[in-house]
């Protein structure tokens, strides 16, 4: 880990010939939820920032699932400045 703010890049990739929906679900240690859903092109892909997309206002812990039907899921975690990947890891719950 490293000092100062983290940015988390969800990254949505759809094989399909058809758009799809992607529901997406925030855990966090307190226990609240937080749930959005997206639209993925045909052959296409989506990024969004985690912390934007749910409103997360400073670091915080917090878990994803994801749920489609069979698109790809991965989490890139970035300094604030966006010059070095810490992790990146595929999201598990896709069906």
């Amino acid at each position: 880990m490293w000092p100062g703010r983290r940015v988390a890049w969800l990254a949505l990739v759809n094989p399909r010939r058809e758009a799809q929906t992607v529901t997406v679900t925030l855990l966090q240690e307190s226990g609240e939820l937080g749930t959005r859903t997206t639209t993925v092109g045909p052959r296409g892909r989506v990024g969004l920032e985690v912390g934007a997309w749910f409103g997360l206002t400073r670091d915080t812990a917090f878990g994803l699932e994801v749920g489609c039907a069979g698109c790809a899921a991965s989490l890139v975690m970035w300094d604030a400045a966006y010059t070095w990947p810490a992790a990146s890891v595929p999201v598990e719950g896709c069906r």
